[in-house]
């Protein structure tokens, strides 16, 4: 186990799905708010093309994830 979770803070994933960038930037920015009203948890933000290298590898990767947020721009 992460030491964060030993410390009893919560793991979050935001995920990020763009072609322009303005995903990522409204991911971030979500993120950096999150972490200053929420001391007890971990915000990592992760683009979703590079959570897996195959497709079938999401649902697998997705289950070990205790709370994943997703951000995408059409």
């Amino acid at each position: 186990m992460d030491t964060e979770e030993d410390q009893g803070k919560k793991k979050v994933t935001v995920f990020f799905g763009t072609q322009t960038r303005t995903a990522k930037g409204f991911t971030k920015a979500l993120a950096e708010e999150a972490k200053a009203r929420y001391p007890n948890a971990i915000f990592k933000v992760m683009d979703i093309d590079e959570y897996a290298t195959e497709d079938d590898e999401y649902e697998e990767n997705l289950k070990k994830e205790s709370l994943a947020l997703l951000f995408l721009a059409t």
